[in-house]
């Protein structure tokens, strides 16, 4: 979950705690990480110009290489961004740069920051800045030494244009909001006015968000009396903060919260009268006069001791109303009983209920059974009573109905809470003492100004919405909080729905996961029984299994008593049988979570319950047209609208949740809920016929969506299978489980190209293996197509394969079945080709390609034509992408694919960049990302572009772009799509790449240290792998020449050279044969490099002139060769693509 943004008003913590001011500092903006975090910054070095002799050998091979390298166009730099630099001196100095903190190094070059900082974006004369560095001790010429101090910072904050220079001076060139004392002092000054202005709420937030900036004393070891002076203003800004925080805390009645912290204040700053006005009114507010007068008399004495001083008039009016008890109103009258468990993770939930119940007189809480109704509607209630405010000075009471069984007991119930209970008249009937009982209750609350709190309506919703419906009509004063897992559904009713509390995402970190208020429930109520809980994985899990159900988690808590968290977790299986032994002071339902579900059970009529009992089937919920499909009343000839009204009934009962989405409302059932469902479902017999038509229903989605994958409906297909994904498989794993070899075995094949399109190859192997594996499977029309697509996903994500030759044979195998198979699924069409190019049938799979260059399918056209281009890619015939990519893209235009579009960008892209198109190249990868970015990101495909845009900056030169997009090549590995390994592979080339260029050598050393653990990590290589290991492999063996690490180089140079002819791939092989040709610089043969240098060329297709290693390469070899480089180079380009190959072989430079 995204945090919200400090620095923005009215943003809300989604997981507010009880309030506590000292806390509220400590919330950290966005972006800037805590003290002692610090990310080493890469080394700086003045830029050499591209192209000048070097001292010793440069590195090479990695950029520029194609397909899996680091590629780009040469773009002409543009200034920095300067948007994602934040200074923050509340505290410790901290820089941060797009989320990374820059170290700035040294007292003197942190004042000097500091010093303009304090003024963000306006000119500081020199001398003013001279004087705030070294103060008296001024350097014997202050001017020079400025200058070069100002080098320095420029340096070390890697962005040579955030400190600009003029005849006035220097100045920062950030925004001021960019400065965290300036966005401090704006965001106080907002709360301030919004408080003044009675937006309370917003008031909150703008000091919450500016109170989280403090980390500490400001401007800490600088003692200059102008820092001094700061340093006041901004404290006393702060304690102005809080006294105004404070102030709202006690509006809102939360007065006894804020109470400790103010005390604390207080005691530290004994003459600060606006401190002890705000715990005076505070402790009085909490009900505390005594303590209020003490903390008054503290402050009087503190003051005449101190400064021989009286309070001033407004603090003696707060002691004389307080000695008068004048605005201290009466207790409000109460039957609610104290809290006896702290209440965790509802605080906005409280905010909003408390703004609706100002709004409306009769808000109902509905919610499924156990998602604390009760105790949310109790607190809000009890904050009425602690406020001590006007709104109820008749009292606030609580009605509680789950004892009541008779609707006509409804009214005497609400009066006996009042404490009006009459004389009873016997009537067998009940009339007269029902009507009694009412007129009584509406006399009573006639002019009364009060809050009833209506406990558990939903077992008598109609007698209590005919009894709430009289008193709001007849009682002006008076408002109603009802709780139920239904509506009242009468006039003037505003709902606040209560869903479960929010759990964390799979797989969150400790400290995320302690902060979560599912997980500190659980801790909470688990400390209460003696139990010693961490928010470890188990603890996440059982709050994860149990949707965050308030009820269930806390008859967990009970659990652990006994039983460890990892046990309670494995036990969750058996929830019902667990999850017993509630509070004795519970009512009946609400002592066992099979209590709880069973009761809301017993309230729905016979059609509610057949379709909730099915609706248990889906494993992520579903739209009504599929629970149109498993319902047997429905399926039966039950009318659609009749199916409607009853999802209708059980959202309102709480048994369903509905949500809109783009494709329509789409209802979910809480686990718990669902695995009762199942079990009643089971229990009838009906499980088998419920599941086979989910599965039939599921199957047709899965053939719909398909074919809508290959056409411009291709996003809201994916959003649609994306979505089901749970149901999807749960009806495959149907298929198969009962036998159904063809059902199983066709769904496979139909969600094979979702899975290619989400690069969800692991599970797409897993899935097909498994339908494959159903007895009969092998016999069914679609088994052939199943199987090539699963070898073929396999290769996709890289599965290990150390005997190549093999894989090879495999492939040209399937693509002789494939031929009796090519009606059943577009795909197979261009699978075959696929497959015999992999097999090594580079003839047969040209020929296949032309006859289906004219299949009356536009898309299998338009992805023979790709799937030849990508060949004539492989081939390094650059004039054939160059020929027919034009046509190609706007063939996928035409389709409206994106993933067609974004292959063939991201292809033409990179022959556009070899041929000096540099501004053409960069419009086909930016086109390409967005392409991907639609398709989802987090792809392969998204970190090779990335990659790519990366190296475009390098040949501008650009080194701050292409640090950008490393940046952005780090945030995509979070969002998975490619192997991990094989990411952090191109992410260490791109450093790498850098580096070289920045002629930062301790840069080069950390990426090589890191390419080298990353390549021992791979092992042997599969035909996926080796593209990325043979490319690794050449830039490491560029960044060890760099350091002069020649053995070390000739190690990476062999082991690229193995794995780029595993790939088959001309371009990968130049990129090694760059480093090859490198590597033979290095050790003085120079015309074998320039040799090897032009049978790189040929391999790759064409020149690369705007590779800024190239340029440095051949210009060196120039210097050394004369006119006979040109021979050497051309007598490596004249070779045929077989002996370029050879020709690049390390081993030949090391023979005699």
């Amino acid at each position: 979950m995204r945090r919200p943004d400090p620095g923005r008003p009215g943003a809300r913590d989604p997981q507010r705690r009880r309030l506590d001011l000292r806390d509220v500092e400590q919330r950290r903006p966005r972006g800037v990480p805590p003290p002692g975090q610090r990310l080493p910054r890469p080394g700086a070095v003045p830029r050499r110009r591209l192209g000048a002799p070097r001292r010793r050998a440069a590195a090479g091979g990695a950029v520029g290489a194609d397909r899996r390298r680091v590629g780009g166009p040469g773009l002409r730099p543009r200034a920095a961004r300067l948007g994602g630099v934040q200074v923050g001196y509340l505290g410790p100095l901290e820089v941060g740069d797009d989320g990374r903190t820059v170290a700035v190094p040294g007292a003197r070059l942190q004042q000097l920051l500091v010093a303009l900082a304090l003024d963000p974006g306006r000119w500081v004369p020199a001398g003013a800045l001279a004087d705030a560095v070294w103060g008296a001790e001024q350097p014997a010429d202050p001017v020079n030494s400025l200058q070069s101090l100002v080098s320095r910072l420029r340096r070390a904050l890697g962005r040579p244009e955030l400190v600009e220079q003029s005849a006035a001076g220097y100045r920062l060139g950030v925004a001021p909001d960019d400065v965290d004392a300036v966005r401090f002092t704006r965001l106080v000054a907002e709360g301030r006015r919004l408080l003044a202005g009675g937006e309370s709420r917003a008031a909150a937030a703008a000091l919450d968000a500016a109170l989280a900036l403090w980390r500490g004393e400001p401007l800490p070891g600088d003692d200059s009396p102008e820092a001094a002076g700061r340093r006041a203003a901004l404290s006393d800004l702060r304690l102005a903060a809080l006294c105004d925080r404070a102030a709202l805390a006690v509006r809102d009645g939360r007065a006894a919260e804020v109470v400790p912290q103010l005390e604390e204040l207080a005691a530290a700053s004994p003459l600060r009268e606006d401190l002890a006005g705000a715990l005076v009114d505070a402790l009085a507010a909490a009900g505390r006069p005594a303590a209020a007068l003490a903390a008054y008399e503290r402050v009087r004495a503190a003051l005449a001791d101190s400064l021989g001083a009286d309070p001033s008039p407004e603090l003696r009016a707060r002691h004389l109303r307080l000695l008068r008890q004048g605005d201290r109103p009466a207790e409000v009258p109460t039957n609610l009983r104290a809290a006896v468990t702290s209440f965790v993770g509802r605080e906005d939930a409280v905010r909003t209920v408390q703004e609706r119940l100002a709004a409306s007189r009769l808000v109902t809480v509905v919610g499924a059974g156990g998602s604390g109704k009760t105790r949310l509607a109790g607190e809000v209630a009890s904050r009425v009573v602690a406020a001590q405010t006007p709104a109820a000075p008749d009292g606030v009471w609580l009605v509680e109905l789950a004892p009541v069984t008779e609707p006509t007991a409804v009214a005497q119930v609400v009066l006996d809470s009042l404490g009006g209970r009459g004389i009873v008249i016997p009537d067998p009937v009940g009339e007269y003492q029902r009507r009694e009982a009412r007129e009584r209750l509406l006399e009573r609350l006639r002019t009364a100004t009060c809050l009833l709190v209506v406990d558990n309506c939903e077992h008598l919703v109609d007698a209590v919405a005919e009894v709430v419906a009289e008193v709001l009509g007849r009682c002006p004063g008076v408002r109603v909080l009802a709780t139920s897992r239904e509506p009242l559904a009468i006039e003037g009713e505003t709902l606040f729905p209560l869903g479960p509390l929010a759990v964390p995402a799979e797989g969150a970190p400790p400290a995320e996961a302690a902060a979560n208020p599912a997980v500190r429930l659980l801790l909470d109520r688990a400390r209460a029984v003696g139990a010693d809980v961490e928010p470890d994985t188990a603890a996440v899990e059982i709050v994860r299994r149990l949707d965050g159900l308030p009820l269930a988690i806390e008859l967990a808590a009970a659990r652990l008593r006994v039983l460890s968290s990892a046990e309670v977790a494995e036990r969750l299986a058996d929830r019902f049988r667990l999850l017993t032994g509630g509070r004795r002071t519970a009512t009946p339902r609400h002592r066992t979570l099979r209590a709880v579900v069973e009761w809301s059970w017993g309230l729905l009529t016979p059609l509610e319950r057949e379709v909730a009992e099915h609706f248990s089937v889906f494993a992520s919920g579903a739209p009504e047209a599929a629970v149109a499909a498993v319902a047997p009343s429905r399926r039966e000839g039950a009318a659609a609208e009749e199916l409607a009204d009853v999802l209708h009934a059980l959202v309102d009962k709480s048994l369903l949740t509905a949500t809109r989405t783009a494709e329509g409302t789409r209802f979910r059932m809480l686990e718990t809920l669902r695995e009762y469902g199942a079990e009643r479902l089971a229990e009838l017999g009906l499980v088998t016929a419920a599941r086979a038509a989910h599965a039939r229903w599921f199957t047709e989605l899965v053939r719909v969506q398909d074919e809508r994958l290959r056409t411009a409906e291709q996003l809201d297909a994916l959003r649609v299978l994306d979505t089901e994904r749970d149901d999807v498989l749960a009806a495959l794993r149907f298929l198969g489980d009962t036998g159904d070899a063809a059902g199983a075995v066709d769904l496979a094949v139909h969600l094979g190209w979702y899975w290619l399109l989400r690069e969800s190859g692991q599970e797409a192997t897993r899935w097909t293996a498994f339908a494959l594996a159903v007895p009969g499977a092998q016999q069914t029309p679609h088994a052939v197509l199943a199987e090539a697509l699963q070898t073929l996903l396999g290769f996709a994500v890289g599965r290990d394969t150390v005997d190549v030759r093999c894989t090879k044979r495999e492939f040209a195998e399937l693509s002789e079945r494939l031929t009796a198979a090519e009606d059943a699924h577009p795909a197979a069409k261009v699978v075959r080709p696929l497959m015999l190019f992999m097999g090594g049938e580079r003839e047969t799979a040209d020929a296949v390609l032309e006859e289906v260059l004219d299949d009356p399918d536009p898309w299998v056209r338009a992805t023979a034509r790709l799937a030849r281009l990508m060949y004539a890619e492989n081939d390094g015939d650059v004039d054939r992408v160059r020929r027919e990519g034009d046509e190609g893209v706007r063939e996928w235009e035409a389709l409206g694919d994106r993933w067609g579009l974004a292959t063939l960008l991201s292809s033409r892209g990179q022959v556009r960049t070899v041929d000096g198109d540099l501004v053409g190249a960069a419009e086909d990868y930016e086109r390409a990302q967005d392409c991907i970015r639609q398709l989802g990101g987090g792809s392969n495909d998204h970190v090779l572009v990335t990659m790519r845009l990366a190296d475009l900056r390098l040949r501008a030169g650009d080194t701050a772009g292409a640090r950008r997009h490393l940046a952005a090549m780090r945030a995509q590995r979070s969002l998975g799509g490619a192997g991990e390994l094989l990411h952090d592979v191109l992410v260490a080339i791109t450093e790498g790449a850098i580096a070289v260029i920045e002629e930062d050598d301790a840069g080069v050393a950390r990426a090589c240290a890191v390419l080298d653990e990353l390549l021992r990590a791979l092992g042997e290589p599969s035909m996926l792998s080796a593209h990325s290991g043979a490319i690794g492999h050449a830039s490491a063996a560029a960044l060890a020449l760099r350091l002069g690490r020649d053995a070390e180089a000739a190690e990476h140079v062999r082991e690229g050279y193995a794995q780029a002819l595993v790939t088959s791939d001309r371009p990968i092989l130049a990129a090694v044969g760059m480093s090859v040709a490198n590597w033979a610089r290095a050790l003085g043969r120079h015309r074998d490099a320039a040799v090897v240098l032009g049978a790189t060329t040929r391999l790759r297709g064409t020149e690369d002139a705007t590779n800024p290693i190239v340029v440095e390469l051949v210009t060196s070899l120039r210097e050394e060769l004369g006119d006979e480089y040109g021979v050497a180079y051309a007598e490596g380009r004249a070779l045929d693509p077989d002996a370029a190959t050879a020709r690049i072989d390390p081993a030949v430079l090391t023979s005699p």
